[in-house]
């Protein structure tokens, strides 16, 4: 509903593993891999553990213009 957004997705240490402008639940999605900086274990898979996640939008927005939070990926 609302595409002018910017997901960004931070490690424990605070290192941008995921940014995505216009994320939507289709074709530009979070899956679990990193498209930022190389992980601990050299592959694009961000391991299990806790992650930090801040949302924007410009424009048009659900309430606020940005939100953020915590999100775990176990494997």
């Amino acid at each position: 509903q609302f595409p002018n957004n910017n997901v960004k997705i931070f490690n424990r240490w605070g290192i941008l593993i995921f940014e995505a402008n216009g994320y939507n639940e289709t074709n530009n999605i979070f899956t679990g891999e990193s498209n930022g900086r190389v992980t601990v274990e050299g592959d694009r898979d961000a391991p299990t553990g806790t992650y930090f996640y801040v949302i924007t939008f410009s424009g048009e927005n659900p309430g606020k213009n940005s939100y953020s939070g915590y999100l775990y990926i176990n494997r």
